[in-house]
C-alpha cells in the first residue's frame, strides 16, 4: 500500500512540475513546487496510514469473535436437492 503512496506522490508531483513549466514558471520552481507538492501528499498519506493501523492495533485486543455452541444440523437434505437438480438439468440438456 505504502509503494501505491509513492507512486501516486511521484505522479502528483510530476504533473505539477509539468503543468507549472508550462506555464509563467522557470524549471527551477516548477521543479521545487513539484517536489513540495509531492512530498506533502506523501506525508499525509504515510500519516492517515498510520493513524489507521495504530486504531486498528489499539483495538485488536476489544475484538470479539463468533462462536458457535451448537453444532450445525442435518445438511443432507441440501446435497440431495442439488443433486436432483443437476441430473434433471443433465437430462434436459441431453434431451434437448
Amino acid at each position: 500500500m505504502r509503494s501505491l503512496f509513492f507512486q501516486l506522490s511521484l505522479l502528483v508531483g510530476t504533473i505539477t512540475t509539468m503543468n507549472l513549466n508550462e506555464g509563467d514558471y522557470s524549471l527551477t520552481m516548477a521543479v521545487l513546487i513539484g517536489l513540495l507538492v509531492g512530498s506533502s501528499i506523501c506525508f499525509m498519506l504515510m500519516l492517515g496510514d498510520f493513524t489507521i493501523n495504530r486504531v486498528l492495533e489499539d483495538r485488536a485486543g476489544s475484538l470479539t469473535s463468533v462462536r458457535f455452541f451448537e453444532e450445525a444440523g442435518d445438511s443432507d437434505w441440501l446435497e440431495e436437492s442439488i443433486s436432483e437438480n443437476i441430473e434433471s438439468d443433465d437430462q434436459e440438456a441431453l434431451a434437448a
